[in-house]
């Protein structure tokens, strides 16, 4: 299937908290949860959604810059400039894993005054801000994103030629650095790949669609990628949880 345009509406409850209940539309379930734990808590805490929680949803599959020209950020702008002035308090922006690169893009398009009057602070959870491996599982075979029930396969096709996949895949600067240089993170029978030569890894496999797409994104979005979200920002992390720091092909080939 091809990409939505960047004029297509997608989100689901703009404003409201029903399209974070659940990872899988209508499949509010313990196994499809998405941000229905921060939603309850905050809800236990005093919050009332639509008046002062609110959830802003958006299409996975596009990059900030898609986004941004499909009106995204600027309903989000009008959403916070709402609820702040509604409440008389500034507001508090928590994005979850790819949530946190589109806050930091959003936040760096505003001015100083803006962010001064209207936010209070940022909190990324579990933010991959330098890019995630994860991101080389999704695009060389697919991944369910935590869905039960499903088999990688049926999400390959989209994720392959997904721009967000170009935003999200390590970034050199960050893997690639002085006190491991061109650690690997993608291992086939034939060589290994690190992020400084990802491109070879997919150019290998077949997925000629991608790699336009993460060239375009290196060559002229890095620094805008790794620059800093000009406001005061908590970041939230998991502890002694796995984490994924390479991609072994080795036993099973990517989809071609």
């Amino acid at each position: 299937d091809e990409l939505p345009s960047a004029e297509l509406e997608t989100n689901f409850d703009f404003g409201g908290v029903a399209g974070g209940r659940a990872l899988l539309d209508g499949a509010a379930t313990n196994a499809s949860a998405y941000f229905g734990a921060f939603i309850n808590a905050f809800v236990e805490c005093g919050y009332t959604p639509g008046l002062n929680l609110h959830g802003a949803p958006y299409d996975w599959r596009l990059s900030p810059r898609d986004l941004h020209r499909g009106g995204y950020f600027a309903r989000l702008k009008k959403l916070v400039e709402n609820s702040v002035i509604a409440n008389g308090r500034p507001a508090a922006l928590i994005g979850h894993s790819y949530g946190g690169p589109l806050i930091k893009y959003f936040l760096r398009q505003q001015s100083s005054l803006w962010r001064d009057r209207f936010i209070l602070g940022f909190v990324p959870v579990g933010a991959p801000f330098g890019g995630s491996v994860g991101i080389i599982e999704a695009v060389a075979a697919g991944n369910t994103l935590g869905a039960p029930f499903l088999s990688p396969s049926l999400f390959w096709p989209v994720q392959s030629t997904a721009p967000s996949g170009a935003w999200l895949s390590p970034h050199p600067e960050v893997f690639d650095h002085a006190d491991r240089p061109m650690l690997p993170i993608a291992i086939t029978r034939e060589a290994n790949f690190s992020a400084s030569n990802l491109s070879l890894f997919y150019e290998g496999i077949g997925h000629s669609e991608f790699l336009p797409m993460l060239e375009e994104v290196q060559r002229s979005h890095l620094d805008e990628i790794l620059a800093p979200p000009l406001t005061r920002t908590t970041c939230i992390f998991g502890v002694d949880l796995p984490t994924v720091e390479a991609m072994d092909f080795r036993s099973a080939a990517p989809a071609q």
